[in-house]
């Protein structure tokens, strides 16, 4: 880190808003704007304080010079292609995986990191499910282990 606090987007708030309360709490994101389709997903995090600001639409997150880096949970079919979008338009971008469903949307990942010069991240987040961060609380605790 630069030292600089990143402004952040997250994309689709099916799955990817337990991800939401996760970047707005991390000491190095100075802000967290949500996106999805669905207008009363967004609402949910601004009205309960997990986000700043609702976006549009993508191409908004696109456009929006203030915004440093996209978390894309997202249908596996758009991955490649908004993965691609989100690094041209110059931001970081962190996706689900998969990365992409064919080889030619990884190439294009590949490339388009390579002329942004901007950090690209297929992250498995299953490791980070509730079921697995319980099972830290109760080894912390004590309750099992040994």
């Amino acid at each position: 880190m630069t030292g600089k606090k990143l402004n952040v987007a997250v994309v689709g708030l099916g799955f990817g808003g337990a991800f939401v309360g996760i970047h707005h709490d991390h000491p190095d994101v100075a802000s967290v704007k949500v996106y999805d389709p669905i207008p009363e997903r967004c609402r949910y995090f601004t009205d309960n304080g997990y986000a700043d600001g609702i976006y549009g639409s993508f191409e908004e997150i696109l456009n929006d010079p203030d915004c440093d880096a996209v978390h894309l949970v997202t249908p596996i079919p758009l991955h490649a292609d908004q993965t691609v979008a989100v690094l041209n338009s110059g931001k970081h971008c962190a996706c689900t995986v998969p990365m992409a469903i064919s080889l030619d949307g990884i190439r294009a990942i590949i490339a388009a990191r390579k002329n942004s010069g901007k950090n690209y991240m297929m992250m498995e987040t299953q490791l980070y499910a509730r079921e697995y961060l319980f099972a830290c609380e109760l080894r912390d605790r004590g309750e099992i282990g040994i």
